[in-house]
């Protein structure tokens, strides 16, 4: 069994002690992070000594914005491990790890937002059409692939609190809904969805409700998993009681054959 969780976490050193507690209470064997905001060196020794752990960071430029960053279990032999790929602009920010484990190929992603100007939703379109690129690109060499991360996007209605006023809403777009509808035909599925077909599950909630009681949320945060993996898919939750950021965990269970 591979425990895969997800969670941005709006800058890493803020939630350290949340962070270092959810390693101790849910025990993954991978851990993708969006919303590093920090570099290396910024980061507290037991950040980047998680006892049990190897973890990489993807930092960006700007000091203080966006980045990804990895742990795994140091007992994982993963290879191929990659912060940018070559030609794409995947990389950007530090908004990008793959790596790959099992025959199957692992991207988490910091999507980028598209509420800034008609500009920044030019690229968030750019950036999502090279997601697909890539993972039809692994399947072809026959690798199953795993996308995880924060895409930045409710892919249906279900995904957000109040649908009808979001449609011209960046991270609500028609186009946005198109690309993951492209994706979900290209051999892909939303690991979620296998297990639970109502609305009301969010992964995002305004900070000035920081109970989660009234949930009036986005789901944002996503496993999409080609076909391949769904007869080894055992689980794929929202951790909602886990708090410390805007956004909570979510997780994927893989059971490999032996």
């Amino acid at each position: 069994m591979v425990k895969i969780y997800s969670w941005n976490v709006n800058s890493l050193r803020n939630v350290e002690d949340k962070f270092l507690k959810f390693l101790e209470d849910y025990t993954p064997d991978i851990v993708f992070i969006q919303e590093l905001r920090a570099n290396q060196n910024q980061l507290s020794f037991f950040l980047q000594n998680a006892v049990g752990y190897k973890c990489v960071f993807s930092s960006a430029e700007k000091h203080g914005y966006a980045g990804t960053a990895l742990y795994y279990r140091d007992t994982l032999n993963i290879t191929d491990l990659k912060t940018n790929i070559e030609g794409t602009i995947l990389g950007m920010d530090g908004r990008f790890i793959s790596f790959t484990l099992d025959a199957t190929f692992y991207a988490g992603f910091y999507i980028p937002n598209g509420n800034m100007s008609e500009e920044r939703q030019q690229i968030k379109f750019k950036y999502l059409n090279q997601v697909t690129e890539l993972a039809l690109r692994k399947r072809e060499e026959g690798l199953e692939v795993v996308l995880v991360g924060d895409f930045n996007i409710a892919v249906d209605p279900r995904d957000l609190y109040a649908p009808n006023l979001n449609v011209n809403h960046s991270g609500f777009l028609p186009e946005e809904r198109q690309w993951s509808e492209t994706l979900l035909n290209s051999g892909f599925c939303d690991a979620f969805r296998l297990f639970e077909a109502r609305g009301g599950f969010y992964t995002w909630w305004n900070l000035i409700d920081p109970t989660r009681q009234n949930n009036k949320g986005w789901r944002f945060d996503y496993f999409f998993i080609s076909n391949g993996l769904k007869n080894i898919c055992v689980s794929s939750k929202i951790l909602k009681e886990v708090f410390g950021s805007d956004h909570c965990p979510i997780s994927l269970e893989l059971e490999y054959k032996k």
